[in-house]
């Protein structure tokens, strides 16, 4: 069920990548995506497969082009896996 609910809030509130420039990341939207990656484990994957140590240092960096980059990699990859589930490689 919080699949479902991050889905739905990713679908209105992150970027869409044929809409947005990576620089329209703010930090928030980045903490909000580190936090779901974290939580993904409630939902039986793995974390570190959505890279949340890359994008942990960018925020703490402060570069808005190094969060934008992490954050919509750690993005994509949760999505896609809360979408059509996930297969191990």
């Amino acid at each position: 069920m919080r699949a479902l609910a991050f889905l739905a809030l990713l679908l209105i509130a992150a970027p869409a990548l044929s809409q947005w420039t990576q620089a329209q990341w703010t930090q928030a939207a980045a903490r909000e995506t580190l936090a779901e990656v974290k939580a993904s484990a409630d939902e039986g994957l793995n974390p570190a497969d959505y890279a949340p140590g890359a994008l942990e240092a960018a925020l703490a960096s402060g570069d808005e082009a190094a969060i934008a980059t992490a954050a919509e990699a750690s993005w994509l990859a949760l999505a896609k896996d809360y979408a059509a589930g996930h297969t191990p490689e």
